[in-house]
């Protein structure tokens, strides 16, 4: 489908999300049947991006996902220490950059890290298909010493 449908997929995705409605019904729906439409549409767009950061951004979605409740709860005590200086809109334009600094750090510094390693011990993925024997890619021995394997 690509570019038209990853920018669709964009506009959609913010427009669910900026919507002011809290009532159950509204975001069951949204949760349920919007968002998954989302998903599907910008699956469909393939490796086409709608924003030049859109790899970044995938990357730093789980290391987000870990760590933003922890910075949220200390950003917001922080804030009532001070008095209450920040609030609504203020308190976001300095907690988004924080939170996005926070999740590049523990994704320079521990996932990536860590997933290499882990890619290298273990034989996974691309790490170990590059020094694969022809015709062994498809498949990724788990254990050594039982010889099994499992599709990749």
């Amino acid at each position: 489908m690509g570019r038209g449908a990853a920018w669709t997929a964009l506009t959609a995705l913010l427009y669910f999300l900026a919507l002011p409605v809290h009532e159950v019904g509204w975001s069951l729906l949204v949760v349920l049947v919007c968002l998954p439409a989302v998903l599907t549409l910008a699956v469909a767009a393939g490796d086409q991006s709608a924003l030049p950061g859109g790899a970044l951004l995938g990357r730093l979605s789980y290391p987000l996902y870990g760590i933003h409740v922890p910075l949220i709860a200390a950003t917001a005590g922080a804030i009532k220490q001070a008095g209450g200086i920040l609030v609504g809109n203020g308190a976001m334009l300095v907690l988004v950059p924080l939170l996005l600094l926070a999740a590049y750090a523990v994704l320079a510094g521990f996932d990536e890290p860590i997933r290499a390693a882990l890619a290298r011990r273990f034989g996974w993925g691309r790490h170990a298909r590059e020094g694969a024997a022809p015709g062994t890619d498809s498949e990724v021995n788990l254990s050594s010493s039982e010889g099994s394997t499992v599709p990749a």
